[in-house]
């Protein structure tokens, strides 16, 4: 794919592109790719794709050329919107990252694995096992990251971590149960994400 900028008329494209004219609207996608790949490149989210971004923001740009004012500031319009899909993007999956199976080291991978294949686990596996609780532990919210190691990794009598978090047993084992299911459902995707 060339990342050539092409010369058009960007008036008369953007004319014809809002009124619905399918080869005006790929003049200005290919007049404007080059510029997008850039910035996508520059502001990509971890596992984000490079043609998902630049889709998104076509889909965007398209979507709202009525409320483009004129030409002279489309450049600068379209860099926004650009700029706007990778962050928010680089949002979503900072407040919710995803962990995969294949983002796993292999040693992991197999601990993963021997675990789910069997009740008992292997010395050999322990480094690892820890190693993979960590990394399911920083995909809860700290909050609830917090309130698993303390009852269940530190394990923190409930009563006496009630007493230091200021709050009830009852709402403490509440809030535990739903940390814990919040963990136990990220270990299902995690598993589920297993080639």
């Amino acid at each position: 794919m060339s990342h050539e900028r092409c010369e058009i008329d960007l008036t008369a494209c953007l004319d014809q592109a809002r009124q619905g004219d399918e080869s005006a609207a790929r003049e200005l996608f290919r007049h404007f790719l080059p510029m997008v790949a850039r910035i996508v490149r520059a502001h990509r989210p971890p596992r984000d794709d490079d043609s998902d971004l630049i889709q998104e923001t076509f889909l965007r740009v398209f979507r709202h050329l009525g409320r483009l004012d004129g030409p002279a500031k489309m450049e600068h319009w379209v860099a926004r919107i650009t700029t706007n899909v990778c962050r928010s993007r680089a949002r979503l999956w900072r407040r919710r990252p995803e962990l995969r199976f294949t983002d796993l080291p292999e040693s992991q991978q197999a601990s993963m694995v021997a675990s789910l294949g069997s009740e008992t686990e292997s010395a050999a596996y322990d480094v690892d096992n820890h190693e993979l609780l960590e990394r399911l532990l920083q995909q809860l919210p700290p909050a609830d990251r917090a309130l698993v190691v303390l009852l269940d990794l530190d394990q923190l009598p409930l009563a006496e971590a009630a007493r230091q978090l200021g709050c009830s047993r009852g709402a403490l084992a509440v809030r535990a149960f739903r940390a814990r299911q919040r963990l136990k459902a990220i270990w299902q995707q995690l598993n589920r994400s297993r080639p």
